[in-house]
């Protein structure tokens, strides 16, 4: 099942700016790596019940393996703004 991606458009210049500013680098910043998580857990991950966005970043904020899903995530949807 697809469901339609809706990230508003007041966010999508932040998101811009945090992925410009991580252009090429192997590590990215603490606050800059949250802020995509809680993105990608906001606006485009289905939470289980009784979850939020915050408490599931600051569980998977060590998971290496969420962090590349989350900003691949949140950059494809990126792409597909085109702008």
């Amino acid at each position: 099942m697809s469901y339609e991606i809706d990230i508003p458009i007041e966010v999508r210049p932040n998101i811009k700016l945090v992925m410009e500013r991580n252009k090429g680098k192997i590590t990215w910043s603490f606050s800059d790596l949250r802020f995509i998580m809680l993105v990608y857990y906001r606006y485009i991950a289905r939470l289980y019940p009784g979850e939020t966005p915050e408490s599931r970043t600051k569980q998977d904020i060590t998971c290496n393996n969420c962090r590349v899903k989350a900003l691949g995530r949140v950059r494809m949807e990126m792409y597909k703004w085109g702008d």
